[in-house]
């Protein structure tokens, strides 16, 4: 009889203390979080199609947008705050093919873009329970854009444009916004997942030369305003519908 009160009573503390575990995404208040995003991207060939040479042709367009983010988050009633940076990069692209009219190879081409997002989010809580919540929201960033692309010409290239290997670097700043709508929910222990579809805005008006070059388009000089072929500034439109997700740690 004793030894059956003795495991009555550690079944009683044991079951009260797994219930005091139970997390409660209600109750929750502050927490960090990390995430990413996959997306269609809108860059395509906008770093270099109009300044690669009037008749070039490039085989290989920008498809998708990649993104990490990580932060902190405060969840007050019907309201959730997120402070983070992401990371942004759309495709890395290498070894694209610059021919002339002729279909010659005038140049290999390697391009980079990418960018550095401090951004603010706000989420509002449709419902709430203890173990799921149905949240839409939006955010706004200041994008620090670096685009950067390498040129190998060949010999037909340098005959044809007068110009060697090259390296063209710029960097430009954007305010960018984002919408969402997602679902979380209880993933383990006080972590949540929370999943979401969305659209990205993001579009860079100007760019700044990091350095000195002579390029397809003529010479430039470093802090000069990067410029196309046609005499207008590069624009670089970095949007994007996409697909998040998001684990997220309550204290």
């Amino acid at each position: 009889m004793k030894s059956f009160s003795v495991i009555f009573l550690m079944t009683v503390l044991f079951s009260g203390s797994a219930q005091a575990r139970v997390f409660d995404l209600k109750a929750a208040n502050f927490g960090t979080y990390f995430g990413g995003t996959i997306g269609s991207s809108q860059l395509s060939k906008q770093p270099w199609g109009d300044s690669s040479g009037p008749s070039t042709t490039t085989d290989t367009p920008v498809r998708l947008n990649y993104s990490g983010e990580f932060g902190f988050l405060m969840a007050i009633p019907k309201i959730n705050l997120r402070f983070g940076v992401e990371y942004l990069q759309p495709q890395k692209l290498s070894d694209i093919k610059g021919k002339n009219p002729s279909d010659q190879l005038d140049f290999t081409l390697n391009s980079n873009t990418r960018a550095i997002i401090p951004k603010v989010s706000v989420e509002f809580v449709v419902w709430k329970t203890n173990d799921s919540a149905f949240i839409f929201g939006g955010s706004a960033g200041y994008a620090m854009i670096t685009m950067e692309n390498q040129y190998a010409m060949t010999a037909q290239g340098t005959t044809d444009f007068g110009v060697g290997d090259y390296n063209e670097k710029a960097s430009g700043n954007a305010i960018g916004a984002e919408g969402f709508i997602g679902y979380e929910f209880v993933f383990s222990d006080n972590v949540t997942l929370f999943t979401n579809l969305g659209y990205r805005y993001l579009l860079v008006n100007e760019l700044k030369h990091q350095n000195s070059a002579t390029t397809i388009a003529g010479a430039v000089a470093k802090d000069s305003t990067v410029i196309n072929q046609d005499g207008k500034n590069r624009s670089l439109d970095m949007s994007a519908a996409q697909a998040a997700i998001q684990f997220r740690f309550y204290f």
